[in-house]
C-alpha cells in the first residue's frame, strides 16, 4: 500500500467537528446503559457503534472512544449480574439454614410420637380418658408431621432451583468476564496501533511544516534578490 500524501494528513474544519461530535455519541452509550436493562442496553451500544462507523472512518480517535465505552457497557453489566449472584446465594443460604431447622423439627415430632405410642401401648395402667386424649395427640402430631414433611419437600425443590440459577449465573458471569478480557486485549492492540499511526501523521505534519517553512524562505530570498537585482540593472543602465 503506498503511503500517504502530506496534504493528506492537513485537518479540515468537518473532520474538527466531527471529533467534538464525538463526546455526545460515547455520553449515548454510556446512557443506554445505565438506564435501560442489560438485553436493551447490549443492542443499543451496538445499534450506536453501527450508527457511528461513518463518523469513525473521518477521525482515527473516535474508534478508541466508543470502544472504551462499549467496554466499561459490558463492565456494568458484569457488575449487575455479580450483584444478583450475591442475592442468590444470600437466599440460597436462607433456604438451606430453614430446611436443616425444619429437618430438626420433624425429628423431634418423631421422637414425641415414639413416646405417645410407648404410652399408648400399656392402657392397663392407664384410664380410658387417658388413652383417648393420647390418641387426639397421636393424630394431631402425625397431621403436623404430615405438613412439615410437605413443607420440607417444597423448600427443597425451591433451594434445587436457586441452586440451579445461581451456578447458570456463575457461567454467564465467567462467559463475561472472558469476553471482557478478550475484548479490553484487543483494545489495547487496536490502540497501541492507532498510537503508532498517529505518531507517524505527526512526524509527517513536522516535515511538512519544515518544509514549507523552508519553501516560504526561498520564495523570500528569491523576492529580495529580484528586487536587488532590478535596482542593479537601473543603475548600470544610467551609466
Amino acid at each position: 500500500m503506498s503511503a500517504p500524501a502530506d496534504s493528506d494528513f492537513l485537518l479540515n474544519p468537518v473532520d474538527v467537528a466531527s471529533v467534538v461530535d464525538s463526546s455526545s455519541t460515547i455520553s449515548t452509550i454510556i446512557g443506554v446503559v445505565t438506564t435501560d436493562d442489560d438485553d436493551d442496553a447490549a443492542s443499543k451500544v451496538e445499534s450506536l457503534a453501527i450508527d457511528s462507523a461513518s463518523f469513525a472512518n473521518s477521525v482515527d480517535v473516535a474508534p478508541i472512544d466508543i470502544e472504551k465505552a462499549k467496554v466499561q457497557a459490558l463492565s456494568q453489566q458484569l457488575s449487575r449480574s455479580y450483584k444478583e449472584n450475591q442475592s442468590l446465594k444470600i437466599l440460597l443460604e436462607k433456604a438451606q439454614a430453614d430446611f436443616r431447622r425444619q429437618i430438626q423439627q420433624t425429628h423431634h415430632l418423631q421422637k414425641m410420637q415414639s413416646k405417645i405410642l410407648r404410652d399408648a401401648a400399656n392402657p392397663v395402667s392407664d384410664p380410658c380418658d387417658e388413652v383417648e386424649k393420647l390418641n387426639a395427640e397421636l393424630a394431631c402430631t402425625q397431621k403436623e408431621l404430615a405438613e412439615e414433611i410437605e413443607m420440607s419437600k417444597k423448600r427443597e425443590a425451591r433451594m434445587m432451583r436457586l441452586q440451579e440459577q445461581l451456578d447458570s449465573l456463575k457461567k454467564q458471569g465467567e462467559e463475561q468476564t472472558t469476553s471482557i478480557e478478550n475484548q479490553s486485549a484487543l483494545l489495547i492492540k487496536n490502540l497501541k496501533s492507532q498510537r503508532n499511526e498517529l505518531l507517524v501523521v505527526l512526524r509527517k505534519q513536522t516535515k511538512l511544516i519544515d518544509i514549507l517553512k523552508q519553501q516560504r524562505s526561498h520564495v523570500e530570498a528569491a523576492a529580495l534578490l529580484g528586487m536587488v537585482e532590478k535596482d542593479f540593472m537601473k543603475v548600470v543602465g544610467r551609466h
